[in-house]
């Protein structure tokens, strides 16, 4: 009998032994980690190397953390998850080719905080064509010389806030339905838009932007409708747009363009508002100055309400 008891105590620690980890609330990873500690699922003291391994033990609902300065690799969302830099480390993604993070699955929602996405031939810092919201903060996506730092093509929340966004082709693409709002954004050098808002099929694309800079791109805000059913509305709030090619690019094909900009500068463009059809509108206490073409044409002036 106690023989018996001894082979069954062995075969249960034996079985126990061989259960996969089981997903947890939070995994970490790091330069000294290994993709092989999922088998302990990427604890602090055991962290992997990867975002993508981390991502397959992590709970929905869970949170990344990268500890120190290292490259983490792209990643396929496929569940509501946090991916957040530790204060301070340099947290890396480096896109050779596709996207860095992409975001297809419905009903998720993403935050990434502290990221460095760059682009080394890849399309896209962040594509995000499902999902319920995303929220970017303290990041920087740059050198997607064909492609976009940030591009969200479904009706998706998007929030983005101390953020970076430079010398990509487009900075920031938002359409879909995409409802955003960007706070502390600053886009540079970007060779086609800093922020292109688009409604080319017959749904509401929404921008509201505030304390933010526009600056050293060929047109730094479009925002464009090509539906007859579609609205592409922009609110520009606190924010410099200065030394773009244009500084607002108003695009009505079909359908319906609309900007608002009050406590606003519009300076050194080349052109501070281009316009084909649609509505810019401009509250008295803007600064419309010193651009090559200051566009009083394209501006209708507004009182407050």
């Amino acid at each position: 009998m106690r023989s018996a008891r001894k082979h069954a105590a062995a075969l249960l620690a034996t079985a126990c032994v061989a259960l996969p980890a089981h997903a947890v609330q939070r995994t970490f990873v790091a330069s000294y980690g290994s993709d092989a500690n999922t088998a302990t699922n990427c604890t602090f003291t055991n962290p992997c190397r990867g975002f993508t391994a981390a991502h397959g033990v992590t709970d929905a609902g869970g949170e990344i953390i990268a500890l120190d300065a290292a490259g983490y690799g792209t990643l396929t969302v496929t569940k509501s998850i946090s991916i957040i830099a530790n204060s301070g480390a340099y947290a890396g993604v480096s896109v050779a080719a596709g996207s860095g993070i992409t975001i297809a699955t419905a009903s998720v929602k993403v935050v990434l905080r502290g990221l460095n996405v760059n682009g080394t031939g890849g399309s896209d810092g962040v594509l995000m064509t499902n999902g319920a919201s995303l929220t970017i903060e303290n990041c920087v996506f740059s050198n997607f010389a064909t492609g976009r730092g940030i591009n969200v093509n479904t009706p998706a929340t998007v929030r983005i806030t101390n953020t970076i966004v430079r010398d990509n082709s487009d900075g920031i693409m938002l359409e879909g339905g995409a409802i955003s709002t960007l706070s502390q954004v600053n886009v540079f050098g970007n060779a086609n838009s800093g922020i292109m808002v688009a409604a080319f099929t017959a749904v509401t694309t929404k921008l509201a932007i505030s304390d933010s800079t526009l600056g050293s791109n060929n047109a730094a805000l479009i925002v464009s409708s090509q539906d007859a059913g579609a609205t592409a509305i922009a609110s520009v709030t606190r924010t410099s747009i200065s030394n773009n090619g244009t500084g607002v690019l108003v695009l009505e094909t079909a359908g319906t363009t609309k900007v608002g900009m009050r406590g606003s500068t519009l300076t050194h463009n080349a052109a501070a508002v281009g316009k084909v059809n649609g509505t810019f509108e401009s509250l008295g206490d803007n600064f419309i100055r010193y651009n090559t073409n200051d566009s009083a044409a394209n501006i209708t002036p507004i009182s407050p309400i």
